[in-house]
């Protein structure tokens, strides 16, 4: 066993802390982004569990920085904002549950649309507001 000032602190590799964020970015603008599924959610969940897996482990492990601070935290922010999203199943804003039924189904305004009619809804509604 070395003793523990021996040991040094791992150095933070730009080039690793640079590819995390990307994925952090990818991800949540892929999965969590406007349009949203229940898969692309519990999809994103995986990927974003293990990125903050990795980065806590070398995060104990490495030499403190901003940088490493900073990916610490967005893998973090990137999980609330998840959370969040898992918790908003009807479409609202600019955010869309495409495996959701709109609200006016829910208020029995519109019944047995199918998805299709459903996009299109959507889709004009968008237009309408610009």
């Amino acid at each position: 066993r070395f003793p523990e000032s021996a040991m040094s602190e791992l150095p933070v590799d730009p080039a690793l802390v640079a590819q995390d964020w990307l994925t952090i970015q990818h991800t949540t603008w892929n999965y969590v982004g406007l349009v949203r599924t229940a898969k692309r959610l519990s999809r994103a969940r995986k990927i974003l569990t293990e990125l903050q897996a990795e980065v806590e482990e070398f995060y104990a492990k490495a030499e403190m920085s901003d940088s490493l601070i900073g990916l610490r935290n967005g893998v973090r922010t990137a999980l609330i904002v998840l959370q969040a999203a898992y918790g908003a199943r009807h479409s609202r804003g600019g955010h869309y549950r495409a495996d959701q039924v709109p609200e006016a189904a829910l208020d029995g305004l519109v019944k047995n649309w199918t998805h299709d009619q459903w996009l299109d809804y959507w889709e004009e509604a968008g237009s309408d507001k610009s």
